[in-house]
């Protein structure tokens, strides 16, 4: 391919950026509902079992800065987390379970 058809190819390619980068700039409107209104899940009464179980975590797992990823203080290990690590993965399981069962209050405390 001769040096002239990649001159054209390029000024062809730099048109089209062009255009793709000028479109129009969208509004984005904020909701005002409560963010319970968002969620697909239905509100369900919970069981004796899992309340002992939120019990459980809120009071002994979840800390100000934090879940922990264990109950038990296991010795650390170089290559996994095993005891009072806190880890994003499980602060991100907490805050989707408060978002789902709609504890808005705790999911912002949190």
């Amino acid at each position: 391919m001769t040096r002239h058809f990649y001159t054209q190819l390029i000024i062809i390619m730099s048109a089209v950026f062009l255009l793709v980068g000028c479109r129009k700039e969208l509004k984005v409107s904020i909701p005002k509902n409560d963010s319970a209104s968002f969620s697909t899940e239905k509100k369900v009464t919970k069981n004796p079992d899992e309340k002992r179980l939120q019990n459980f975590i809120e009071t002994k797992m979840v800390q100000k800065k934090g879940i922990y990823t264990n109950y038990r203080n296991y010795p650390p290990q170089k290559e996994v987390a095993t005891g009072h690590e806190m880890l994003s993965e499980s602060s991100g399981l907490w805050l989707e379970h408060l978002a789902r069962t709609h504890q808005n209050r705790k999911f912002v405390d949190f």
